[in-house]
């Protein structure tokens, strides 16, 4: 999956044939390109993207909506692609009305899981929100006795709205705990809280 700007045809192709180059040329790629896509830039990115299939293997498509413009990828023009979002129990770049009204699209949520909840502090979202999150979520974790790890693998792991996860972990220890938190199931009580 390779992220990438598009501000204009040059630099947008520049890019994608030099990480061809560097992967192989014959290996296929999705795209995914990045939150700064300006919408009315559609039709000139479709013309780009026709020459960059002649020259590179590419996969899929998948765009990044946040909250200030996902009104505009819920237009009939941008019914074709997939879509990346920032998207955890902590927080999220696109609304759950926006999930919801792409249940046909394959959906993949980055930044599910990091390290831990205490390495999100990006100004893309919102601050008092997060505060307001984390108080909530310190009572959940009482209620339940999890911890802050568990409760964001469950979260992210069993939402039902996600094709697919990118996740990171600091180390082995963590990556087998959400691989064992993967296959246990949730409650749905405990669910209920955690949306």
């Amino acid at each position: 999956l390779l992220k990438i700007s598009y501000k204009n045809q040059e630099s947008f192709l520049h890019e994608l044939i030099y990480t061809s180059m560097m992967i192989g040329i014959k290996k296929k790629i999705d795209i995914q390109i990045d939150e700064h896509f300006h919408t009315k830039n559609l039709t000139q990115f479709l013309k780009t993207l026709k020459i960059a299939k002649d020259i590179v293997h590419i996969n899929n498509v998948l765009f990044t909506p946040i909250s200030n413009n996902q009104n505009e990828f819920l237009k009939k023009k941008f019914k074709k692609f997939d879509f990346a979002v920032h998207y955890s129990l902590f927080e999220r770049s696109v609304s759950n009305n926006f999930l919801s009204n792409n249940k046909n699209r394959k959906i993949i949520a980055l930044r599910g899981f990091g390290k831990g909840l205490k390495n999100f502090f990006f100004n893309d979202f919102y601050i008092e929100q997060k505060e307001h999150n984390q108080k909530k979520l310190n009572k959940i974790l009482l209620k339940f006795n999890i911890n802050e790890i568990e409760a964001r693998a469950l979260y992210i792991l069993h939402n039902k709205a996600f094709d697919k996860v990118v996740i990171s972990t600091s180390n082995y220890k963590n990556l087998y705990q959400l691989l064992k938190l993967e296959k246990k199931k949730i409650k749905d009580k405990k669910w209920k809280f955690l949306e």
